[in-house]
Parts: structure tokens; sequence; C-alpha cells
């Protein structure tokens, strides 16, 4: 009872805690928040005054071009000629010449140039008829005016004027449209900001909209608007603000002009003045308060999100602490109950030892079977590449011999993980071609020197042969590395010596070896290929050398299994030969191994004669349905470099589909292991609506329902990967013999 009480105690105080710190947190983030939205603001306020700076910088230097450019003018000596050409005949061509030239070279900025006497308005000479209404002044001196006009079409120009020696004015009419999209266009202010300029009356005179320009920033702007009570106290101290100070930022509430019903809302302004001689224009930058808003909001709940999360950790540490205190306690009347269990797991670890052997086949065939499917995925764009460049290729190309290696290695990796899928199953296909013996034997030999102790000496007598056997190379290769270990074993740590020996020998000399299993030979009509590997190690006793084939039995102890002999006799069986073995204790061991041989001529001949005629009809349509993207590409480009017509889909659904839409496809070309569907279940639905159609089923592990299916007929053939472009081919070459 007391126990229960202190934790109840021990469980209040731990809310009350959380609670003071999830209030304390709260407190703190409110702070931390409101600071980092006015700071937020100012960095918005300064970066849009910075802005505008940049703006009236630019508006000042080149009203100061313009400036310098008319006192160049004024005293050249074709303004100087064309002036006295005036002066005495009246005629301005000379001085037309000269400011048609000027404003071709100036067309963007300035739009006019006139001369007059006295004001503007009557000109004696003007490049072009245009009539100007004044606006208001911006600068009026004794030898310069700077005023602002706007023409017919309210287009808006700053008139800049100097005198000559004549006093005779010289006008240049900038166009205040075309400056504005060479100093602003490019700056972006959200999706509804604006870079303006007024002048000191709060006249509009550049703007991005135009019937914004020429009107006075409130009472032009009140008649426009009528419904709008635009005169508020907020928009009429910030352009008063904007007429009094040089430079500044302020936050107001006005309208977005460009909405046909505008509504009040706020805005963030930064203005500064363009000083244009002795008076100024206003230059201002606005950009939508809101959207500046919603980029804090965001960040806030982002700060909001992650002290939730704080909180969360917080909260989650201090109960793993509670749990963890009460789990050491626990683990604490655990630990005595866990030695008595101990013991008892002990005796049950000793049972399954003894049931480990029974059952190491199975345990090898689970495995086996997930890497032999991942590496044989693996393999096949390997594999299947390297033969697309090989076939490519010419054999003089220097990387030729290098491309053929990693083929052959792919190749060689082929073979293996097919030995090791033997493990998880009986019926396994195996590529059998025709197999160099000089060759294999060579490669054998470096391969055994590479491993064997320093006290044991390899050699090899190899008859010289163009002839070889039909088998493969990787199991043969294997079979001789294992008898090669074999014989390193049995010389242990004494001098030794291992002999590797091949020579041809007629159907008449098998009955010089007499042994019973040399009658399985003599149905072959050829010669035959006999290998030797001798050791002197320390023999075999009789009653061990009949079981050493036998799955499992070994003399090596806890260092063997017994699968090495067991395996050799079933390569050798499956390649049609012989294995048998002669030894006598402590004078050696002898490995006989005898195959029926084939001529490398005959081989070459068959494979040319079928690659002649493969892929000789290219206008097989083929659909290829594989859900391992490599895979897929690696099928639809080789098989299309051969000239067949061939369609991808890494779906098996999709596939379905598009016979909905097209089912004159001959051939389908399917992996087996897909999500949505099997590749059997995919044949047997393509097979019910589509049964001319032939499908070949690639695999990475031979199940015997795919077996079935070819006995039945839903499929054509299987193949298990990794496989090559020429392998497929061949296979679609018997089909279309076939049909």
């Amino acid at each position: 009872m007391h126990m229960r009480i202190r934790k109840n105690n021990s469980t209040k105080y731990i809310v009350a805690i959380m609670i003071i710190c999830t209030g304390l947190i709260g407190i703190l983030l409110v702070y931390i928040c409101k600071g980092y939205f006015d700071i937020t603001i100012e960095n918005q306020e300064k970066q849009l005054l910075i802005i505008s700076k940049n703006v009236a910088t630019a508006l000042e230097t080149t009203i100061q071009r313009s400036e310098d450019d008319m006192e160049y003018l004024i005293s050249s000596p074709e303004y100087l000629a064309g002036e006295e050409e005036y002066c005495e005949t009246g005629s301005c061509d000379k001085i037309d010449t000269l400011i048609h030239s000027y404003l071709d070279t100036h067309s963007w900025e300035v739009d006019n140039m006139l001369l007059c006497k006295e004001s503007y308005d009557v000109p004696f000479y003007t490049a072009k008829d245009i009539q100007y209404e004044k606006v208001s002044d911006v600068s009026i001196e004794q030898d310069r005016e700077i005023i602002l006009l706007k023409n017919s079409d309210n287009q808006m120009f700053m008139a800049i004027s100097t005198k000559d020696n004549r006093n005779y004015k010289l006008f240049i009419m900038i166009n205040l449209e075309h400056l504005y999209e060479e100093l602003v266009s490019y700056i972006t202010l959200g999706d509804q900001g604006y870079v303006m300029v007024k002048d000191s009356n709060a006249t509009i005179i550049m703007h991005k909209l135009s019937n914004q320009i020429g009107i006075n920033a409130i009472d032009d702007r009140q008649n426009l608007y009528p419904s709008i009570d635009i005169k508020n106290d907020s928009l009429e101290n910030m352009i008063n603000n904007q007429i009094l100070k040089e430079e500044g930022s302020e936050v107001y509430e006005s309208y977005w002009w460009a909405e046909e019903n505008p509504k009040l809302v706020k805005k963030i302004t930064a203005y500064t003045h363009a000083e244009i001689e002795k008076g100024f224009l206003i230059v201002s930058a606005v950009m939508d308060y809101s959207a500046v808003a919603k980029l804090i909001i965001n960040d806030v709940m982002r700060i909001v999100l992650l002290s939730i999360l704080v909180v969360i950790g917080v909260a989650g540490l201090m109960i793993y602490i509670i749990l963890s205190i009460r789990r050491r306690n626990i683990i604490a009347k655990e630990n005595e109950y866990l030695k008595e269990l101990n013991k008892s797991l002990q005796t049950i670890h000793e049972n399954e030892l003894l049931m480990a052997h029974q059952q190491q086949l199975q345990i090898i065939g689970t495995m086996t079977g997930g890497i032999v499917h991942e590496f044989n995925n693996l393999l096949t764009p390997i594999m299947g590449y390297a033969g697309l460049i090989i076939n490519s290729m010419d054999q003089n190309d220097i990387y030729y011999e290098d491309i053929s290696e990693i083929y052959d290695a792919a190749d060689k990796a082929k073979e293996i993980i097919h030995q090791i899928s033997s493990l998880s199953r009986q019926n396994m296909d195996t590529v059998f071609k025709f197999v160099d013996m000089n060759q294999l034997l060579n490669r054998v030999k470096k391969m055994a020197e590479s491993v064997k102790p320093d006290n044991i000496e390899i050699s090899a007598q190899i008859q010289s042969s163009e002839n070889g056997i039909f088998g493969n190379a990787t199991q043969i290769n294997q079979v001789m590395l294992n008898l090669i270990m074999n014989a390193y074993y049995a010389i242990g740590n004494n001098q030794g010596k291992v002999v590797i020996r091949y020579d041809e020998i007629e159907k008449e000399e098998l009955e010089n070896f007499q042994h019973e299993s040399l009658e399985a030979l003599k149905k072959y009509n050829c010669k035959f290929a006999k290998i030797v590997v001798e050791d002197n190690g320390c023999g075999i006793e009789d009653h061990i050398a009949i079981r050493i084939f036998e799955p499992f039995f070994t003399t090596k102890g806890s260092e063997g299994v017994g699968l090495g002999l067991a395996l050799v006799n079933n390569i050798v069986s499956s390649h049609k030969g012989i294995i048998f073995v002669k030894s006598k204790v402590l004078s050696g061991t002898k490995f006989f191994i005898i195959f029926p041989l084939t001529e490398k001529a005959n081989q070459k001949n068959y494979i040319a004669t079928n690659k002649s005629i493969i892929g000789s009809d290219t206008s097989i349509k083929i659909l290829v349905i594989d859900d391992n993207p490599k895979v897929l590409r690696l099928l639809e480009k080789g098989l299309k470099s051969h000239g067949y017509q061939v369609k991808g889909k890494s779906n098996p659904l999709q596939a379905l589909e598009l016979f909905e839409e097209d089912n004159s496809y001959n051939i389908v070309i399917s992996d087996d292991s897909m999500k949505d569907m099997n590749g059997i279940q995919l044949a047997m639905s393509i097979k019910q609506k589509y049964p001319q159609i032939s499908i070949i089923i690639i695999t990475g592990m031979l199940r015997k329902e795919i077996i079935e299916a070819k006995e039945s007929k839903v499929i054509e053939e299987y193949m298990v990967k990794p496989i090559a472009i020429d392998t497929i081919e061949e296979v679609i070459f018997k089909i279309i013999k076939k049909s």
C-alpha cells in the first residue's frame, strides 16, 4: 500500500514538473517569435531601402550622363557650325543631322530633342513634332532647367535643358517609361510589389501600372476610385514623410491598384530622394506586408514544431529514465531465473548440435535460394552488356580482351552460382560447351600454385591437343581444385609432390584400367580424355576408399563436412565421365577421371551455323516484362541491337493492359519473380486470350511450377539467370523454328 502511494506521488510530481516546463517553454517561445517577427520586418525594410537607393543612384547617374552629353554636344564643332548656319540662313540642316545622329545612338532613353530661345513650347527646331504639357518643375536654374512633361498619350518625359554660347536652350527629352524598364524591370518584390518614382508634389511619374502614371498619389487617385476612401491617415502620413524626409521606411495601409475591386491592405515601403540638381524625386519600393508575414508565420510554425519535438523528447527521456529504473529492478529479479533457464538452454543446445548435421542440406538450401536470386540479378546486366560490347567490337580493339575477361569472369560466376543452387534443388540446367582441356588444366595449375604450402611441389604433364570435352569449364575447374586441395591435405606438413597428368587414349585402352565403372564409357565411339591427380601423401585405406564419394562422409573430422568428393562425383557423372581412386597407405593416392572427347572444329561449326540463322527474321515483335529496371533495360537494348521489335514493361498488370491495345506480339519474355503476379500467373493470363503467343520465363531460381508449365505448354521455354543476349536469341530461334 505504501509503495503504491509513493508511486502515485512521484507520478504527480513528474506531471507537475512537465506542466511547468511546458509553460515556461511556451512563454519563451512567444517572446522569441515576437522578436523574430520584428527583426524580420526590419530586415525586409532595410532590403527595400537598399533597392530604393540603388534605383535612385541609377536615376541620378542617368540624368548626369545626359547633362554631360549635352555639354559635350553644344561645344562640338558640328553643333557650333549648325548654329552658325541657322543664324546666317535660318536653316537647321546641320543641327538636324547632328541631333538625329545622337538620337539614333540613344533611341531607347532619349525620345526627342529641341532648340528654343525661351520656352520649350516655342522651339525653333524640334527633331519630332510632339506637343508637351508641363507636369511640374524638378529644378530651375539660370543655365539649366529640369522639368517633367507629358505628351498627348500620357507618356512622361524628363526635359533637361542647357544654354549654349548664344543663350539658346537645348532640350533633351528622356522617356521615363523606357528608363523605368531599364532600371526597374528586373526587380521582383513578391507577386504584387513594385518600385515607383514620384515628384516632389507626390505626382507619380514612373510606375509599373500605366494608369497610375501622371496622377497625384492622393487627390487624383480619389477621383479614379470614388468608392474608396483613399485619404486615410496612414497613407497621407506616409506620403508626407516621403516628401519631407530624405529616406525612411514604414508600414502603412493602402490598396493594390491593379485589382478590379481594390481592398484595404497593409504594405511595407522604403523610400529615398534622388537628388536632381536643386530639386529631388522620390523613389520608393513597395511590398505586400501579408506576403512577408506568411513567410514569418511559416518560420514560426517550424520553431513551434521544433519546440514541441523538444518537449516530447524531454518527456520521453524522463519516461525512459523512470522505466529504466523499474526495468533494472525487474532485471535483477530475472537474473536468477535466467541462470536456471541457461542450464536448460545448454541442454537443449547440446541436443540441437546432434540434429544440426541432419538439417544441414535443408539450411543450405534455404540460404542459397535467396543468395542465388540476388547474384543472378546482379550478373545478368554484367554478362549481358559485356556480350553486347564484344559483339559490337572489332577483335583488334585494344579493349577487346579486357571486355572478354569481364564476360568470362561473369560466365564463371554464373556457373558457380549454378553450383551453389544445386544444393537447394536437384534439377539444375547447366550450360555445356566446348572446353579446351589444355587451357583449363594450365589455369588450374596456376591457381593451385597460388594456394599450395611451401613444403609441396606441384607439376603438370599435359599432352598438347586441340581436342577437348563438351562440358562446363567452371565445374571441371572445381573438380580439379577439390582433388588438388585434398592432395595438399593428405601430404600435410611433410615434403611432398602433386602431379597433374593429362593425355588422350583410344577406346581400346580403357581395358587397361580394370575398373567396373568403365563399362559406362564403352558405348561412346571416340577418344577419351584421361586426367590423373597424383600425390605422395598418407594414402587411403581400402575400407575408406570405397566410401569417399558418399555424401557427408569425411576423414577430416570437424574440419570437413563430407560434401567435396560427393560433389566431384556428381559433376563428373553429369559430364558423362567416370572417376575412381587407387591408393596405398603411406605411398600416395591417384585419382583417375575419364571423359569422352569432342573435336573443337565441330563445336565451332555448330555454333557458327546456328548464329548465321539466328536473327535472320527481324520482324519478330517481342514484349519484355521485368520489374528490375537494369535487367529490363539490358533485354530491351540487347534484343533491339539484333533487329527485333522490342517493347519493355516493368509491371505485369501494365503488360496485360497493353495486350488490350496491341496483341500482335510474337514472343513474351517475362521474369518469374515480380510483385503483382509471378511469371507463370502472367503466362496463364496471356495464354487464355492469346494462345498463339510464345512465352519464355526467366528465373533466378528454377521452381517445380515452371517445369510443369513448360510440360503443359503454358510456356515454351524457361531460362535460368544470369543470361546473355546470344543465349536468349538461341531460344528465340528454336521457338521460331518450331512455329
